[in-house]
């Protein structure tokens, strides 16, 4: 198992969830009327995601992350000038361009055929997108639970090197599917046949890896009995969705 790199693992830091609505209320706020046009993701949005509570510490986001569709280079710019004059200074260019507002980073990401951005899960979630409720009078549109958990995985395959314990990717993909028990039935009835295939094959694999994984679960619970309570579940949420096809 050592060789799998399974034996070291990244601490886990204490629970991030009320930074982490901070940071995207924060946001929210300052995009004004243009937060209509995004669909907010990443690790802010996760207590939006959970439908259930579970005593699995949520980790406290480094940014908040949002997808703008853009059809042309003019829209592209229009909205950046619209970011300009809502007090968001631009940090760096590029297909994900990276900006901040006070002391918050913000990542944005475009969907659409203007910039060289590959990630298919993100295009798929501007057009299922969820309306929730964040405080503070804000109503906003974030990915989907099923895109999440597929921006998850690719997440970890280009930046993981195959280090399940080390990767924030993995842990917060186990928060959603132990947090949200409909998830199954979700990939199941609303995922595009090619992301349900990409899920459930992946997923499998993860599952697979039998003993081995169920020691990584157990890690990133960090020794709390009533964390370790939910993998059971969890798992077996995880083999099911493996099921799928």
């Amino acid at each position: 198992m050592e060789g799998r790199g399974l034996r070291q693992r990244k601490r886990v830091p204490v629970d991030g969830t009320d930074s982490n609505i901070a940071m995207l209320q924060l946001v929210a706020e300052s995009l004004g009327d243009m937060k209509r046009k995004v669909v907010f993701l990443g690790g802010t949005i996760i207590p939006f995601l959970l439908t259930r509570k579970v005593p699995l510490d949520l980790r406290p986001s480094r940014d908040v992350d949002f997808i703008v569709d853009f059809e042309s280079k003019h829209e592209l710019y229009e909205f950046e000038d619209g970011l300009w004059e809502q007090g968001f200074k631009r940090v760096s260019t590029g297909a994900v361009s990276k900006w901040k507002i006070d002391d918050v980073s913000v990542d944005v990401l475009p969907a659409g055929p203007v910039l060289d951005f590959n990630n298919k899960w993100c295009d798929e979630a501007m057009g299922h997108s969820r309306r929730v409720n964040i405080g503070k009078g804000m109503v906003v549109d974030i990915m989907p639970a099923h895109c999440f958990l597929g921006v998850k995985l690719t997440g970890f395959y280009r930046r993981g090197k195959d280090n399940y314990a080390r990767s924030f990717d993995i842990y917060d993909l186990l928060v959603i599917i132990a947090g949200r028990p409909e998830i199954e039935k979700e990939i199941q009835e609303e995922a595009s046949p090619e992301l349900r295939e990409y899920l459930s094959r992946e997923l499998r694999i993860l599952s697979g890896k039998g003993d081995d994984f169920y020691d990584l679960m157990e890690r990133f619970c960090r020794n709390s009995e009533a964390a370790r309570s939910v993998l059971p579940e969890t798992l077996s949420r995880i083999r099911g969705i493996g099921g799928l096809n």
